[in-house]
């Protein structure tokens, strides 16, 4: 009798301890919420709905131990799980740079009755001109706009719309520093009323990057039971949940867990290379329909090569190979950088297994003249290459051509050396008949004051001379000879 006694008062205790604390947590409820709602609507830029349920249960876990004789001194064990999800909507704060500069372009999109909103985005854009066209008129009609900014921060201009029949919508892009414009038009068709929705393809595959929950087909079953299925439904967000658990004790030492579900609804959802399982949701005002997707997504953007250097080295007039060190700086939006692989080969070789290393310096030999070509590749198998001239082995003499600066007589003239070669000149001027030497200089021009033959010589940077001579002889250093002078009709001779 004294045991069943202790027993019920026992757990008359813990149940009110429980409601004590699930009225406490209404309470902080109530207050936390409308705390949240105003600092979402305070928060600038379009908002990444978070929808977060709250739902104070109290699952009681509740072993009834039968205390027998010997467990007398033992405690009840009573565990408490609550499982909390709270609902509230959020504006994501504006950020100054876009995560992708990916264009919004209109397209055909299906919408039940009621508002919707339509938005362009492209990244030079210097304006946008929005029209509805009016079946009655038979004209297009100016639609008022405005610049929001969507959930990957990108300044979308938006335009709404209170649909109540189909109807045709274009927008013209202007941009910037160009007279050119984009004109984009789509169509919104107005659908019966949705009951359901499920994936049209439970595996779906696409390219890695941000997908648009529009852009999912679904099957839509409408309210007459009927179905087809769409692209481009209006309505369509992606739902990522997030759990978080806190464990807590009561006053006698019973756990408590409070389980807290958040649901983010988006527009977009980012796929990596593989698989990933997404949840896809159609929500008309209250109602909500949800479904389950498989997306596969194949890495199909190769990686950016930013620069390839090469060591120095010494061209030579030998033919041999040169070896290099080579440099390559890439990335790539899916692989790591320690997993991508680097080549660097002759422009008409196409780069085999074996030619790849994973070190992004790397020794090479080159044994030709021309262009190279560096190669990265991600581990999804995409090649970016990146064009680099090489002068290595040289063994042609540049081209020569001499040209003087006058043709008539003077006092003094100019050589113009005229010299053509992939590598870097220099100049030798000289003349055997006055012993001038000009030495091995940058310049190809030379003066000179001395009538004579000039021998002209270019030279590369790997040793390759080139030979010519030119002949000045329209230089006048002889002063005018007096053969006499005339006074009236007398005349003076020497």
């Amino acid at each position: 009798m004294m045991r069943t006694k202790l027993r019920r008062c026992i757990k008359a205790a813990v149940t009110l301890a429980v409601i004590a604390v699930v009225a406490a947590a209404a309470v902080l409820s109530a207050y936390l919420l409308p705390n949240k709602q105003k600092a979402s609507a305070n928060a600038s830029g379009e908002g990444v709905l978070n929808v977060l349920r709250e739902n104070t249960v109290s699952d009681n876990m509740t072993e009834a131990l039968e205390l027998s004789e010997e467990e007398s001194t033992q405690t009840d064990a009573e565990v408490y799980a609550e499982d909390e999800t709270v609902e509230a909507y959020y504006a994501t704060s504006h950020k100054t740079e876009p995560v992708t500069q990916d264009i919004i372009r209109i397209a055909d999109m299906y919408a039940v009755k009621g508002e919707l909103t339509l938005k362009s985005y492209y990244p030079d854009a210097a304006g946008y001109t929005w029209e509805l066209y009016d079946t009655d008129a038979k004209s297009w009609k100016i639609l008022d706009s405005e610049t929001v900014y969507d959930e990957l921060y990108r300044p979308v201009s938006s335009v709404l719309l209170d649909l109540e029949r189909d109807v045709m919508v274009r927008c013209s892009v202007g941009k910037e520093n160009s007279e050119e414009r984009i004109t984009d038009v789509a169509t919104v068709k107005c659908i019966k009323t949705v009951a359901g929705i499920s994936a049209a393809e439970t595996r779906l595959e696409t390219g890695s990057g941000w997908l648009h929950s529009q852009d999912i087909p679904v099957k839509v079953t409408y309210s007459d039971n009927s179905s087809e299925t769409l692209s481009g439904l209006y309505g369509l967000v992606f739902v990522d949940s997030l759990e978080s658990s806190e464990v807590t004790y009561s006053d006698t030492g019973n756990m408590i867990e409070t389980i807290t579900t958040v649901n983010t609804e988006c527009e977009y959802s980012y796929a990596d290379a593989g698989e990933k399982e997404f949840v896809i949701r159609y929500r008309d005002k209250d109602k909500m329909y949800d479904t389950n997707l498989t997306v596969v997504s194949a890495d199909k953007e190769a990686p950016v090569i930013s620069a390839v250097s090469i060591s120095d080295f010494e061209i030579s007039n030998i033919d041999k190979p040169v070896t290099v060190e080579v440099s390559i700086t890439a990335e790539d939006n899916e692989t790591p950088y320690p997993e991508l692989m680097y080549a660097f080969l002759p422009q008409e070789t196409e780069p085999e297994e074996a030619d790849w290393t994973a070190n992004p310096k790397f020794e090479k030999d080159i044994d030709k003249n021309g262009t190279w070509i560096a190669y990265c590749r991600d581990k999804s198998g995409n090649i970016a290459a990146f064009e680099k001239k090489i002068i290595a082995v040289d063994q042609k003499a540049p081209e020569l051509a001499l040209t003087l600066e006058h043709s008539e007589w003077c006092q003094s003239n100019k050589i113009i050396a005229d010299a053509r070669d992939e590598l870097s000149i220099t100049y030798l001027f000289t003349c055997p008949e006055t012993g001038e030497d000009s030495g091995w200089i940058d310049r190809n021009e030379y003066d000179v004051t001395k009538n004579g033959t000039w021998e002209v010589q270019a030279k590369d940077a790997a040793g390759n001379t080139a030979v010519k001579e030119i002949t000045v002889s329209n230089i006048d250093t002889q002063m005018p000879i007096i053969k006499g002078i005339t006074e009236g009709e007398r005349i003076y001779e020497n």
